[in-house]
């Protein structure tokens, strides 16, 4: 009874929650799952670090869902269905030679949706400017600089007549953004070309 008297007592008490504490927070550090190396400096400021990294991250992509809302509301309201191919250079690229009727050209691209879904993507592609074979490249990677990188926005069907682009259109319900990288350039010999 004495004993249990004892624990009653405040000194008692408070060397017991401190003993229990030393053992949880100090003892046993080099084990990662305890409570003492949980609770190290090092790792709270990393926990820290990584949900301010967290926060920032989901602040971002609210920000950017709330901008792309407001632009396809806008784009939604502003585009006709004759919209036409808008076109736009993300690389100039460089040297003397820009892409024009009668050259030879290798070219990569990726295809996008609205919503930027990669649907395909062409490691490499020689098309020759004039010789009609691929006529949406030809009359739109006209004035291209070798390294240059230019983007292609297909609003709808009505603005195009390649057939292979019409069908991705509908297949997935959506614009197209064509990203198209001039590879090389080369003039050619051959003059039978069929350019605007």
């Amino acid at each position: 009874m004495k004993l249990f008297n004892l624990t009653r007592h405040p000194l008692v008490r408070w060397s017991g929650i401190l003993a229990v504490l030393y053992f949880a927070l100090f003892s046993n550090k080099d084990n990662p799952r305890s409570l003492g190396n949980r609770m190290s400096s090092k790792n709270i400021e990393q926990g820290l670090r990584e949900a301010k990294e967290k926060s920032e991250y989901i602040i971002e992509n609210v920000k950017m869902a709330r901008s792309l809302a407001v632009n396809t509301t806008a784009q939604t309201n502003s585009i006709s269905p004759k919209a036409s191919i808008s076109i736009q250079d993300l690389n100039i690229g460089g040297g003397d030679l820009a892409l024009s009727c009668g050259n030879e050209a290798a070219i990569s691209y990726a295809i996008y949706t609205k919503d930027a879904t990669q649907i395909e993507f062409v490691d490499s592609k020689k098309i020759i400017i004039g010789s009609k074979s691929e006529p949406f490249f030809e009359e739109n990677l006209i004035g291209m600089k070798l390294g240059g990188v230019r983007s292609i926005d297909i609003p709808n069907i009505d603005s195009i007549s390649d057939q292979k682009l019409i069908d991705l259109i509908k297949k997935h319900n959506s614009e197209l953004k064509i990203q198209v990288t001039l590879l090389s350039l080369l003039p050619i010999e051959n003059k039978n070309f069929f350019c605007k």
